[in-house]
């Protein structure tokens, strides 16, 4: 294939070449009580079979010489595509782990890379990180279990009505969260038709 394509990575794109396809666990097996034996079955039905022809002699090696080689040939010999699977797969499995089957589902298949190239934008044209600073804005402040953004009140219903409406193909569904919905008629009720045309 050499003569065909100049680099490995074209000959991937070309193909469409999976190594890792998407990791999914056996049902009716909660992930943080999934014993060491399945977890790896669940993994080794996501490798490709083309990795069995990849001789490698049986050895014995520490859990740090294990890291070591993996990020050695993480780094420089394997392809930008192979990496990135290896990093969904990865990542699929922390989600799971952290959150069970029910949050697999919540967490998009292609976050890590639409968020990834998101904040390349963000960066190359010189604006804040705001995907880290959204990401502030719901995690929970130690001591007290609450997010720095208040969920109940209108500045979330504001900014979830507007990533969804800009994300979104179709807007005419979109519907507007109830504390959000609430605000808009408060103002209309105080200020009437002068706010709606400022609105």
């Amino acid at each position: 294939m050499n003569k065909q394509f100049k680099t490995l990575s074209e000959a991937e794109d070309f193909y469409d070449i999976d190594y890792i396809s998407e990791l999914t666990y056996s049902k009716g097996n909660d992930c943080t009580s999934t014993p060491s034996k399945q977890l790896i079955k669940d993994i080794s039905a996501c490798i490709s079979p083309i990795f069995s022809s990849s001789p490698m002699k049986e050895s014995k090696l520490s859990l740090g010489d294990t890291i070591k080689k993996f990020m050695t040939a993480f780094t420089s010999v394997m392809s930008y595509r192979l990496q990135k699977q290896i990093l969904q797969c990865l990542y699929q499995h922390i989600i799971s782990t952290s959150g069970g089957h029910a949050f697999c589902s919540f967490v998009e298949n292609d976050f890590l890379w639409k968020s990834l190239s998101a904040m390349k934008v963000l960066h190359t044209e010189g604006k804040h990180n705001l995907l880290y600073h959204l990401s502030c804005c719901f995690s929970l402040k130690e001591g007290n279990g609450l997010t720095r953004m208040p969920l109940n009140r209108m500045p979330y219903g504001l900014i979830d009505y507007n990533i969804r409406f800009f994300s979104s193909t179709l807007s005419q569904r979109l519907g507007l969260e109830e504390h959000y919905a609430l605000w808009l008629e408060t103002m209309v009720a105080h200020f009437g038709q002068k706010w709606l045309c400022l609105f």
